[in-house]
């Protein structure tokens, strides 16, 4: 494999995919509380939470500045925040790269 000089920047949005994609927010116990923040990072404020199994949509993902990913999503109610990825599954298990 060749060397190269493109990285990925971190704090730098990337689209999911061409269209936003169907989501939802995993964890341990349904209905239990994720928090959302206003940026890909644990740095940026709260701004709200989702549940466990709700519906979200994947719009972005960015990296933090420990490589960690995070996703931009949109709630039914239009609320968009970012989302650590453990707490996150695509319905079709697609990933940001397919």
């Amino acid at each position: 494999m060749a060397a190269t000089d493109e990285y990925i920047e971190v704090g730098k949005r990337y689209p999911v995919n061409r269209n936003p994609e169907p989501a939802y927010i995993t964890g341990d116990e349904a209905g239990s509380r994720v928090n959302t923040r206003t940026g890909p990072g644990l740095q940026y404020n709260i701004n709200g939470h989702g549940l466990v199994g709700e519906d979200v949509t994947a719009l972005d993902m960015a990296l933090d500045s420990n490589c960690d990913v995070w996703i931009r999503v949109r709630f039914s109610s239009n609320h968009e925040a970012w989302i650590y990825q453990n707490y996150f599954s695509f319905y079709y298990g697609r990933g940001f790269f397919d």
